[in-house]
């Protein structure tokens, strides 16, 4: 099974999932990019190094959770995907 449906028109639902997926990749980037580094594209330290660790760490996190989450919406679609692409072969 390809990314176009029969009629050669785009996988909606597919391309649907790709970009919930990427979303919350996207997201979370945004928000860390948002509170956490500053306009030169550096990590803006503000607190004492146990403060800056903490929320590095934090940062990291969100972005692992993130990433995870994504890597399991594109599982999920694979999946379908390829059961659906081997219905009726054999």
């Amino acid at each position: 099974m390809n990314d176009t449906t029969q009629q050669g028109r785009p996988d909606a639902e597919a391309l649907a999932s790709i970009s919930f997926a990427g979303s919350m990749f996207a997201g979370a980037i945004a928000s860390i990019r948002h509170h956490e580094i500053g306009d030169d594209g550096s990590w803006d330290c503000w607190g004492t190094p146990e403060q800056e660790i903490a929320r590095l760490t934090r940062a990291l996190d969100r972005m692992e959770a993130a990433i995870g989450a994504a890597r399991a919406e594109l599982r999920i679609l694979a999946r379908r995907r390829s059961v659906a692409g081997s219905v009726g072969e054999g």
